[in-house]
């Protein structure tokens, strides 16, 4: 499979296709099911909007940076320092696909469609090894993805619950043993004026793209039992947007540190 992440998670280097495509589609589509009417009008040019963020830490020893292009408040490009550009395609304001490239080679390209209410109802790579169909509940947010890879040989099924800010608090892939929960701040997630809406996503535990700011991350040790996996500090500018991000482990021990531009 071959993702970096919508970014749901851009590393220096891909690693395991099939894992990092797999999670970054699931978090980064939680948010493309959204309608993106009137994204690229005059008066979304002075929204707040991420410019780039660097990354420190993670597991690696260099710093990363992010940039990021829009027309109006879509996400038209965005480009890294370790090589990797994902180019976003619109259609009357609709995410329709998106290219990824590595190294300056063409890596992957994923296809998205959508049902008559204008939700996305599926999305597959060009060379159809990854299948997701989404299904959504009464509030229009998605409630359920099906994920297809390998030509069928690869199945799960992942299911979403939602607080009342539309944040996503609950996740449970069906059948893994492998399911999250989250707790949020009340300040603006980065990201939530602009289409589609990512984040760094540098740990498949980090969903961003929510209204809020995860604050906790929590793994299921044993069947409905959880303990804490990472939990977040903030510093914020004027507007409750974060500048800075710290990312701890369980025992205290800080992780990675991502920095926002505006």
């Amino acid at each position: 499979m071959k993702f970096e992440n919508i970014l749901h998670y851009l590393k220096p280097k891909l690693q395991v296709k099939t894992a990092t495509l797999f999670l970054g589609l699931l978090y980064g589509f939680l948010i493309l099911s959204c309608s993106s009417d009137d994204d690229n009008s005059d008066a979304n040019q002075n929204i707040i909007k991420p410019s780039k963020y660097t990354i420190e830490g993670g597991g690696y020893a260099d710093t990363r940076t992010v940039n990021f292009e829009y027309s109006g408040n879509l996400i038209s490009k965005i480009t890294t320092d370790f090589g990797t550009t994902i180019q976003y395609n619109y259609l009357d304001g609709e995410l329709v696909s998106y290219e990824t490239t590595e190294s300056g080679e063409p890596n992957y390209l994923t296809y998205i469609t959508y049902n008559a209410e204008g939700k996305m109802l599926q999305s597959r790579t060009d060379d159809d090894a990854d299948f997701f169909h989404f299904y959504y509940n009464s509030s229009g947010q998605i409630d359920e993805a099906l994920w297809i890879g390998a030509g069928g040989i690869f199945t799960s099924t992942t299911l979403y619950g939602y607080d009342s800010m539309g944040n996503v608090i609950a996740l449970n892939r069906l059948g893994a043993n492998a399911s999250r929960k989250f707790k949020y701040d009340n300040k603006n997630n980065a990201f939530r004026n602009v289409f589609p809406q990512v984040d760094a996503n540098v740990s498949w535990d980090w969903l961003g793209s929510q209204v809020n700011n995860q604050i906790e991350v929590q793994k299921e040790v044993g069947t409905g039992v959880f303990s804490t996996l990472y939990t977040y500090e903030y510093e914020y500018n004027e507007n409750n947007y974060p500048l800075v991000r710290r990312k701890f482990k369980v025992d205290g021990t800080l992780f990675e540190i991502v920095t926002y531009e505006y």
